[in-house]
């Protein structure tokens, strides 16, 4: 859990508050809420309201106590014990214990992306120890400090707990397959009612909850939850103007922001880069076609024109991507080398395909790319972006075919699937928070038919790179190592970074509380959210809360267009003063 509170642009309201409904809309349904292994980051917030993680971590990323209520290293930093709550049930009113965490962490963390990254048997664990029912111990295979990447990585968001007495113990097949990936059973605050698929997943508030806010008073506040799937545009907007909608976690098509904050129950609606550092993306097919080859995707590369998409597609909001070291907090790990983000340069990408065996032919055309794969929903980096590339390519003699699906379709087409399904896919993918987080996307250990990992890239170099950075310990050798990474990704382009993604996220403002999706907008939980209008928790007092702060992209804007009205409404009255002295 990530902590990020409202600001204060509304009046002072009574609270906290039990009861009422909260209505989140989403962009995409994806195929299955699976534990660990998440198919779609889009669903990634539906299974951190039902499930929990070991620690929570607060907006500066500060772990504190989830269901682990305490922690300790041993000496030599080769174990972690983990002390638990014995307080806690899961949904089916089975008692939460130390074999949920060992289940965890050695077998379902086995199959996720981050599982893998920051857990693998072998690699970084030897196995987790269950003395009693309360504790797990981690033995870790070199020393892992508490500022090693694993502790950043405890949480819902990255590894929620499963509940091993619902699992076959050792069979894969069962941890893909299995019902308790679509009717999920956590210790959450939120339990799982429906999922009408392509219309909605709805929650109903855990009356057995074990967490309690800072007045002792029993959380969630909220009676339920509604995930309403909305993948298109015009239609989101009119359910924003409808009063059907208060909340979009993912954020909304920039486009619709200037309209969402005409709204005075939205105004300002929260825009924000997000501590996650998102990139949006262009991932290659690596195994064959053009696209194999490194100099077609250098030129590719150079034939996109970033800034003309973000100010085409994105409405302004975002900047040309440099590479994977997004955000604020991964900008120290940029080399200088690469020079900031590439630039628009259609000759050079034309002299590349020639380079590589590519030249015009009589039609003026040099090749095609068929299979331009992008998900339904999210225009601005998906079909909105994908047509503007598409038109570019075509100026180098590229011809591209789009092809729109869904989520979980292109998940599988891009990562799971051989023969590859596909020549270019659009994504949104985070890099952060922590650095050592995009390990599993281009360290060739991690090439497996699993979403979000490595599809294909192998490069000896960057793989040893990448494993020093897991054992170096000074913070400046470590720099100079994501330098060096920077410089090869930037080479080989396995993927393309367009641009970086801000998002803005409309919440209703009849709701207040703390709003950890502002935070980190693929994690909950909003157990600590409360709606105006319910009952009056006994000794509530005052609470200055908002919908969020409003972004800076639109304060100049509301700025600017204050100062023309006073401009032009103070040369309106000299002008009927000097008429009136003429007359």
């Amino acid at each position: 859990m990530l902590i990020a509170t409202m600001g204060a642009a509304h009046a002072q309201v009574q609270g906290p508050r039990y009861g009422g409904t909260m209505i989140f809309a989403d962009n995409n349904s994806d195929k299955n809420i699976v534990i660990g292994f998440w198919a779609n980051a889009e669903n990634r917030f539906v299974g951190t309201e039902v499930y929990n993680g070991l620690v929570h971590y607060d907006s500066s990323y500060t772990p504190g106590p989830e269901l682990a209520s305490s922690w300790e290293n041993s000496a030599d930093n080769m174990q972690t014990t983990f002390h638990l709550r014995g307080d806690v049930k899961w949904h089916d009113g089975q008692p939460f214990n130390s074999t949920d965490v060992k289940f965890t962490y050695e077998e379902i963390g086995q199959l996720s992306g981050e599982g893998k990254l920051y857990f693998s048997k072998g690699v970084d664990l030897d196995h987790v120890g269950t003395p009693d029912k309360n504790t797990a111990v981690f033995y870790w295979l070199y020393p892992h400090s508490t500022s090693a990447p694993a502790f950043a990585n405890l949480g819902v968001f990255a590894l929620p707990i499963a509940p091993a007495h619902l699992y076959k113990w050792g069979d894969k097949n069962d941890y893909i397959n299995s019902q308790y990936n679509v009717k999920p059973v956590g210790t959450g605050p939120y339990k799982f009612l429906e999922w009408i698929t392509g219309d909605h997943i709805s929650l109903v508030r855990n009356e057995n909850y074990w967490n309690k806010d800072q007045q002792g008073n029993k959380l969630p506040y909220l009676d339920k939850l509604v995930i309403r799937f909305i993948p298109d545009a015009a239609t989101l907007l009119a359910a924003f103007k409808a009063g059907e909608i208060d909340f979009l976690p993912s954020g909304i098509p920039p486009q619709l922001l200037v309209d969402v904050n005409k709204d005075p129950s939205f105004a300002p609606v929260h825009v924000g880069a997000t501590a996650m550092g998102y990139v949006v993306r262009i991932m290659m097919n690596l195994d064959s076609g053009p696209t194999a080859n490194v100099k077609v995707r250098q030129a590719i590369n150079l034939a996109i024109d970033r800034q003309g998409i973000i100010d085409k597609a994105v409405s302004g909001i975002g900047t040309p991507s440099t590479g994977i070291f997004a955000g604020d907090g991964l900008k120290k790990y940029r080399s200088p080398a690469v020079g900031g983000a590439p630039k628009y340069n259609t000759a050079a990408a034309e002299k590349l395909l020639d380079d590589a065996g590519y030249p015009r032919k009589t039609d003026g055309t040099r090749f095609t790319l068929d299979r331009f794969v992008v998900a339904n929903g999210a225009p601005e980096y998906n079909i909105d972006m994908a047509n503007l590339i598409k038109d570019q390519l075509k100026q180098v003699g590229i011809i591209v075919t789009i092809i729109v699906t869904d989520p979980g379709t292109l998940n599988n087409w891009v990562w799971v699937q051989r023969p590859r399904k596909f020549d270019m896919a659009s994504i949104l993918s985070r890099s952060g928070p922590d650095v050592i987080f995009s390990r599993k996307r281009y360290d060739s250990h991690f090439i497996a038919p699993i979403s979000r990992q490595n599809w294909g890239y192998n490069n000896t170099e960057n793989d040893n790179l990448w494993y020093q950075a897991t054992r170096e310990t000074d913070p400046a050798k470590i720099t100079q190592i994501y330098n060096q990474i920077d410089v090869i990704l930037n080479r080989d382009l396995p993927e393309l970074f367009i641009y970086d993604y801000y998002r803005a996220q409309p919440l209703r403002n009849t709701f207040h509380g703390v709003m950890n999706y502002f935070t980190n907008p693929e994690a909950g939980p909003t157990d600590q959210i409360w709606w105006e209008k319910g009952t009056l928790i006994q000794g509530a007092t005052a609470s200055t809360t908002t919908a969020a702060q409003a972004p800076q992209v639109q304060n100049w804007q509301i700025g600017a267009i204050a100062a023309i009205v006073v401009i032009l409404a103070g040369v309106f009255l000299a002008y009927n003063r000097s008429k009136k002295k003429k007359q």
